[in-house]
Order: C-alpha cells, then sequence, then structure tokens
C-alpha cells in the first residue's frame, strides 16, 4: 500500500492511475543540471564581468578536458548545478515510462543503472555481487534512513524510466532533437 497526500492508503496500481509522478509523466523532457563555468564570463581575464549568456562557451566540471584547461586558474567560477539555467544544459532527458514498486524490487539490472557497483581493492566483482555486498542498500539508508523510509521498512518508490534525447544544433543555431537507445531509471 502506499500513503496518499491526505495520509490514506492505496494500492500501487491506484497509485499510478490517480496520482501524478512528482518527478515527471511519460514524455515528459528533464533537463540535467551539472557544476558549470562560463569562461566567457567567469575567467578574470574577462572585463565585462557580466553573467553568463545564451552564446557564451560553456565548460563542465566533470568534463576533465575543460577541467584541465581551468583548473590551474585558482579565481575560476565554478558555478553549483542548481544555478545552471537551462540553455546551458547538455543532458536532456526523456521519460519513458513511471511505475510504483517496493524498494527491495531493484533488479541487479536496476541497480547498475543507478551507478552501484561492488569493488574490492580497485577491482570490479562483477553484476551478480551488487546485492550480496550491500552497497545498494548503504547507500539507500545513508539518503532515506534517517527520514524513515529505510531499507528494512521496503518503502514504495517510484521507478522513473527514462532515455537520452540528443540535441544537434543546426548552422543557424536552430535545435533539432533526436532520441537515442541508451536509457536508465
Amino acid at each position: 500500500m502506499l500513503r496518499t497526500p491526505e495520509g490514506g492508503f492505496c494500492a500501487p496500481s491506484v497509485a499510478t492511475a490517480f496520482y501524478r509522478c512528482p518527478y515527471g509523466q511519460p514524455g515528459d523532457r528533464l533537463w540535467v543540471r551539472e557544476t558549470w563555468g562560463s569562461p566567457d564570463a567567469d575567467h578574470p581575464l574577462v572585463d565585462d564581468g557580466h553573467n553568463p549568456e545564451p552564446g557564451d562557451r560553456v565548460v563542465y566540471r566533470a568534463n576533465k578536458s575543460d577541467n584541465y584547461q581551468w583548473s590551474n586558474c585558482d579565481t575560476f567560477v565554478w558555478r553549483p548545478s542548481i544555478f545552471m539555467p537551462k540553455w546551458a544544459s547538455r543532458i536532456l532527458l526523456e521519460v519513458t515510462d513511471v511505475r510504483v514498486e517496493r524498494v527491495q524490487e531493484i533488479t541487479i539490472d536496476d541497480i547498475e543503472a543507478e551507478g552501484v557497483y561492488r569493488i574490492e581493492d580497485g577491482q570490479d566483482c562483477g553484476r551478480d555481487t551488487f546485492l550480496n555486498t550491500g552497497n545498494f542498500l548503504d547507500l539507500w539508508d545513508s539518503i532515506n534512513a534517517k527520514r524513515g523510509f529505510g531499507w528494512n521498512t521496503n518503502p514504495w518508490v517510484w521507478v522513473v524510466e527514462f532515455k537520452r534525447v540528443v540535441v544537434i544544433h543546426t548552422p543557424a543555431g536552430l535545435p533539432i532533437t533526436e532520441s537515442i537507445a541508451a536509457s536508465g531509471s
């Protein structure tokens, strides 16, 4: 049973039929925010000191080649992901499915899609050992147990599946989108 916003309970099939997932519906597009900067606006050698705007160059902290170029400058401003405008995002996702399930129903493929791997002495121990190590369980509890949604309570969760959408810009700057096969949850 799922707890409703009014404090009652309902079955998972009822929840997906009557309650809107707060994370999106199939067909919704989500843009991913990440730590970023703009050499055109944030570099100390730029005199005009303007805020980044569409058309400015954007570098991403996760991109090692961009990091290398700007990390030697102590005064370069990395902007937190929460302040990334939509125009600066390089990753667009499309929601393909939304459902509810108990957290302990997670599959090995789902754990892999969440990015959790078993590592011992720097070696990947393989997909079949994910659940045995408790790495996902430990991660889940570190985020959710203090709020009363620990692994052992086996709470209902929203499962949101998506695919990446590639955005290609024409020479005139007009965006063209194309879905690709990769998906995640």
